[in-house]
């Protein structure tokens, strides 16, 4: 047989399914090299249908070429063959078998709770990967036969060599029934659409199949309990939930089943492995349905009122994405999504403060306006050679445009988006949102290099290493006390784990990348970043408060002398790191947004500050405590957001605002044609704002 596109050579055929036909290739171009060549047939009556579904499939194999993940081969290749009408996808070859014939071999056709865990685990981050990519994908067809498996170090993979997607000439969209039974979603055989509750079934009923040796397929969508010899009460109920006939009932993302998970084999680690030798005899074991106890009592499974996918009010709604995710994964396994907002994010209206500060005329219009978000926008940071913004905001996406000229670079997609750090190379960009997971993307590539999952609801507390090797994340466990994680940024590997009581909200590090500050309710403290142990601590206020302060934000000025915070009783301070000597900047507004930025001099201080009228302005302080400047006001109903963030040149000022947009100003101590104001009692009184 010739090569294929004279230069990919069939060695043998390793697998087949519905439309498609693999086959492990030699790459002649790149010294034979073995691939995975996917050949994909389908017949179309019509040129228009047949040309429709090239198109599509071009357009999607790009797409998919572009996921970088260990738990996913990698697409190399797409190509069609328009005189045979054959499309065909080159792909990494895997030294391995399928989970299928893996289990067929083993006794009783299960694995050891341990083993089960890895290797759920491992698939829990690869779907949660596809879940967070833009746009979104949904694999739809997660079962044994779709899982790769070196047995030698039981690292696996999420394939397809399953059932074909069906193609219907001239369906307006696609409604029919998709993936396999036993592992489908009741919804797949509906008209709804696919969500990510859907890989949340396939992957409970792998997860039941590898622990029980019971076939689902057998008798799809009931499912015997489990409570019974290795596994315990929590891992059977987790099951249940996720193969819960109402996707409402089943747990709401990936990354919740993944931390649950975590959390099982730490237990199993902790036991010492050890696997009951009586195994629970299923023939015997009464069924349940899923979602029902074994009396038939509905079970909300501890949720008083099922969310939305997304925080803030947000829905999703689902798009086909044509013909060619469906081909790529052999008909069916993926399916692209986007996100679509149906409402703004909920707020709750807080009483503005008392008026105590006045704003003055600017000293220029503002740069840009940057109008790129719909909500509000709650973190801003800038590239190391100032010509770019990365904004995240309320409406789940992250937008990286020129600071100048308003004009977008790239777009992300990632739920609520709480925090973004630069790396001081410029290359990598950090996010992270609530629930996790926290994701590194190389920004010169456009790709996203890594993902790394939490088991905490993460807050503001993401930083990175001045060397931009290192990133410090944290929030609050499940029992309310602090977790902070040192990880490697290249491979997500953690160094160092911090727990106190209470949850951290803000993290900064030291210039030097020795040290690293952390707010905990009623104080800053200070840690040693090699080996976790407290150097010092700093309290929130100058006096006792008897618990009733905290801090919102902490951040190291970068020639390292000094730490600034802000409280929730309206303290700006700093401290010196040197002596631990208070010094007081001011402590006149009632609250302040929890953001801080220094000037790279460390001589200044901006804050986004609260005023009168359900308004805030961004605000520029001395060391001293005296305060220079005051930007225009703008509309602050609920007070929830004004992130800050300062060039790295020195020469702007960007702030974020509810209503969903940035300004960018001239810092005013930059060197220019305007000078700093100083207080005078010729300044103009009242309260001057930007139609923004």
């Amino acid at each position: 047989m010739p090569a294929l596109r004279e230069r990919y050579r069939l060695v043998e055929e390793i697998g087949h399914g519905g439309f498609s036909t693999v086959y492990k290739a030699e790459d002649s171009r790149l010294s034979g090299r073995l691939v995975a060549i996917k050949e994909i047939k389908n017949r179309f009556v019509q040129e228009s249908e047949r040309e429709q579904a090239n198109i599509a499939f071009e357009r999607e194999a790009y797409l998919l070429a572009g996921l970088v993940h260990p738990n996913l081969p990698r697409i190399y290749d797409a190509f069609i063959d328009r005189e045979h009408d054959i499309r065909y996808l080159v792909m990494e070859y895997l030294a391995g078998e399928t989970l299928e014939d893996y289990l067929a071999r083993q006794p009783r056709q299960r694995l050891a709770l341990e083993e089960v865990l890895a290797i759920v685990l491992q698939l829990c981050e690869v779907l949660q990967y596809l879940h967070l990519h833009q746009p979104p994908i949904i694999f739809r067809d997660v079962k044994p036969a779709n899982i790769m498996i070196d047995q030698r170090n039981g690292h696996v993979w999420l394939i397809d060599f399953g059932i074909a997607r069906r193609y219907r000439p001239g369906q307006a969209h696609d409604t029919v029934a998709l993936g396999s039974p036993g592992y489908a979603a009741p919804e797949q055989y509906g008209r709804e659409q696919s969500t990510p509750q859907v890989d949340i079934y396939g992957l409970g009923a792998t997860l039941h199949h590898l622990l029980s040796g019971y076939d689902p397929s057998e008798s799809p969508m009931r499912f015997r309990s489990l409570q019974a010899g290795e596994v315990s009460r929590e891992l059977d109920l987790l099951i249940q939930q996720m193969v819960a006939l109402d996707p409402s009932h089943r747990p709401r993302s990936m990354g919740e089943v993944q931390m649950r998970l975590k959390q099982l084999a730490a237990l199993t680690r902790n036991q010492g492995g050890k696997q009951q030798q009586e195994q629970p005899q299923f023939e015997g074991s009464e069924f349940f349905l899923p979602g029902r106890t074994a009396q038939g009592q509905i079970q909300l499974h501890g949720r008083e009122e099922q969310q939305e996918l997304s925080s803030r009010g947000k829905k999703r709604r689902l798009l086909v994405a044509g013909l060619a995710a469906a081909l790529l994964a052999g008909g069916g396994a993926f399916y692209l999504f986007s996100r679509h907002q149906n409402s703004a994010p909920a707020f709750h209206p807080k009483a503005a403060p008392s008026p105590t500060l006045k704003a003055i005329h600017p000293i220029s219009d503002p740069l840009t306006i940057y109008t790129g978000h719909r909500y509000a926008v709650t973190t801003l940071a800038w590239s190391p050679d100032s010509l770019l913004v990365a904004s995240g905001a309320a409406d789940a996406t992250i937008q990286v445009w020129e600071a100048l000229t308003g004009k977008m670079v790239s777009t992300y997609d990632q739920g609520a988006v709480q925090k973004l750090v630069w790396t001081r190379d410029g290359r990598y960009l950090i996010s992270a949102s609530g629930q996790g997971p926290i994701l590194v993307r190389d920004v010169q590539q456009q790709q996203l290099v890594m993902t790394h999952n939490i088991n905490y609801v993460l807050s503001n507390a993401l930083a990175v290493s001045p060397d931009g090797r290192l990133v410090a994340s944290g929030g609050g466990n499940q029992y309310g006390n602090a977790v902070i994680e040192i990880w490697e940024r290249a491979t997500g590997r953690v160094r160092t784990t911090i727990q106190y009581p209470r949850g951290v909200g803000d993290l900064s590090w030291s210039p030097d990348g020795k040290s690293l500050a952390s707010t905990a309710k009623e104080k800053i403290n200070v840690w040693d970043v090699a080996t976790g142990v407290m150097r010092t601590s700093f309290p929130a206020t100058s006096e006792p408060t008897n618990g009733g302060a905290a801090v919102w934000a902490v951040s190291w000025s970068p020639d390292g002398k000094w730490i600034a915070s802000t409280t929730n009783l309206g303290e700006l301070v700093t401290w010196s790191v040197a002596d631990k000597q208070l010094n007081m900047i001011d402590s006149t507004v009632p609250r302040l947004p929890a953001s801080l930025a220094w000037s790279p001099d460390s001589r200044y201080l901006a804050a986004g500050m609260l005023l009168t009228g359900a308004t805030a302005a961004l605000q520029i302080w001395s060391l001293a405590g005296q305060k220079l400047y005051t930007y225009p006001a703008y509309p602050a109903p609920t007070g929830e957001f004004l992130p800050v963030a300062w060039s790295p040149d020195g020469k702007y000022l960007v702030v974020g605002l509810e209503n969903g947009k940035v300004i960018v100003w001239q810092a005013p101590h930059a060197r220019s044609r305007v000078s700093i104001p100083r207080p005078s009692a010729q300044r103009p009184s009242g309260t001057s704002s930007v139609s923004a």
